[in-house]
């Protein structure tokens, strides 16, 4: 096992989400998004995404005493996940990451019946929608897309609407075009103008 997901994000992600009482993924999100040791493209997204689905689902259902544990568990799952792995074996991080923080909130395992179905169905679900895009690869589209994906999963399973309006409107809106040499601009949903 690789430790890919860097310490000091590790460290960052874990103070805000642990203090955190967000009900909105989409703030969570990019509040998450904006720290500094998070890079334009990099398997720390693969943490953050799982931390941002747990730690809303922990405060929406007052499980906030789990949520170090679920942390913990959603880290070693992240650092599983290969750098790349959208380009070398067909499967973004990002809905691992889902499939990942789900999988911990609903406590599958490979043993599971109808559970195991129901979250392979899930992360079907985010990949598609991920591969919607053409490449090249971008990290920060791929955590829009599943943690939105994620928050209608969360609507449907716990009544967790959150907040859809942040300081960015209604949706995700890319804060990143002018950091990524190959950003998609205007054939991306979430280009900012």
């Amino acid at each position: 096992m690789g430790d890919f997901t860097p310490m000091e994000c590790v460290e960052k992600i874990n103070e805000i989400c642990l203090t955190s009482n967000s009900l909105s993924i989409f703030e969570l999100g990019n509040k998450l998004l904006t720290l500094d040791c998070v890079r334009m493209h990099g398997p720390e997204h693969h943490y953050l995404i799982s931390a941002a689905v747990i730690t809303v689902y922990c405060n929406g259902t007052k499980k906030e005493a789990l949520k170090q544990k679920m942390l913990d568990k959603a880290l070693h799952r992240a650092n599983l996940i290969q750098p790349g792995s959208c380009g070398y074996f067909g499967v973004c991080g990002a809905s691992m990451a889902v499939g990942s923080a789900i999988s911990l909130i609903e406590n599958v395992t490979p043993y599971k019946k109808k559970e195991l179905m129901a979250l392979g169905k899930i992360t079907l679900r985010s990949q598609s929608k991920i591969a919607n895009y053409m490449g090249p690869r971008c990290c920060k589209r791929a955590t829009y897309v599943a943690l939105e994906d994620t928050h209608n999963w969360l609507e449907e399973q716990f009544q967790l609407a959150g907040n859809r309006i942040n300081n960015y409107g209604s949706k995700f809106v890319c804060g990143f075009s002018n950091s990524n040499d190959t950003c998609l601009k205007g054939a991306c949903k979430y280009y900012n103008l």
